[in-house]
Formats: C-alpha cells, sequence, structure tokens
C-alpha cells in the first residue's frame, strides 16, 4: 500500500535552514514536538515516534507531545506510527535553537 503524505509543519524552520546552510556538524539540538489527528485537529496519544538512524523511540503522551533529550549531531528521520493512521517519515536537522515540530496524522 502507498503510504500517504503526512502533513508536517517545520515549526523551527528558520533554524534548521540556517544550520543546512552553515553544515556546521558541531552544532546539536534536541528534538521535540506535538502529533495531531490531520482530520480532528486533536491531539494524539501514544503515537510511536522513532529515529530511524539510531533506534531511540518515544511515545506521545496525552497532550500529543514528545521530546528526545538526546541531542542529534546531524540530521536524522522520524517515523511516526499509530494504529489506524498512516505512517509516516520525516528528515529532521537538528539545531542548537531547538523549537518544536508539528506532525499531523491522517487516518488509513
Amino acid at each position: 500500500a502507498a503510504m500517504k503524505r503526512c502533513a508536517v509543519l517545520l515549526v523551527f524552520l528558520l533554524s534548521s535552514t540556517l544550520w543546512l546552510v552553515a553544515g556546521d556538524p558541531v552544532r546539536t539540538g534536541t528534538v521535540s514536538g506535538i502529533v495531531t489527528d490531520a482530520g480532528s485537529g486533536e491531539q494524539l496519544t501514544g503515537v510511536r515516534v522513532e529515529v530511524v538512524e539510531t533506534g531511540a523511540i518515544a511515545f506521545t503522551d496525552r497532550f500529543g507531545s514528545f521530546i528526545f533529550d538526546e541531542p542529534f549531531s546531524g540530521p536524522v528521520t522520524l517515523s511516526f506510527s499509530l494504529v489506524s493512521f498512516e505512517k509516516c517519515s520525516v528528515p529532521v536537522a537538528p539545531s542548537g535553537l531547538s523549537a518544536p515540530l508539528s506532525i499531523s496524522l491522517s487516518e488509513r
């Protein structure tokens, strides 16, 4: 089955763009965000968030929030999955000026 594209609003797009342009591999940043239902806008609890490159896993809390406390030294791909929702993957380039991601998942 073809994976539907998930809607992603990168609140920290500016800082990520600066990180990509500067290409400074020494800068690090944590990654956090909120996952919502694309249809209703409600926060989703229990979404599995995985860092593809390292296998690190976090789950969203009752407010739809997740965080990876360990800083990443470079770009990573986050995979989001929850039963009855389309799985999606998002490339993320964390920077020293981390800001939360806003991720929306669509129902299957």
